[in-house]
């Protein structure tokens, strides 16, 4: 299953119970990427103006 489209295929097979757990699953896996995003962001500095200005 390389492609996008093969994957959206693949879902629509699936149990609806499937389907959700796929989902449950997909949500988890992206809020950590973006808490992983964040954590880089405010290690390397990128977000100090942004954090100064709040703050101030």
């Amino acid at each position: 299953m390389n492609s996008r489209i093969e994957i959206e295929t693949a879902i629509k097979q699936l149990p609806q119970s499937e389907a959700h757990q796929l989902l449950d699953w997909l949500q988890s896996y992206l809020d950590d990427a973006w808490d992983e995003k964040i954590k880089k962001n405010v290690s390397s500095g990128r977000l100090d103006k942004l954090i100064q200005r709040e703050d101030g």
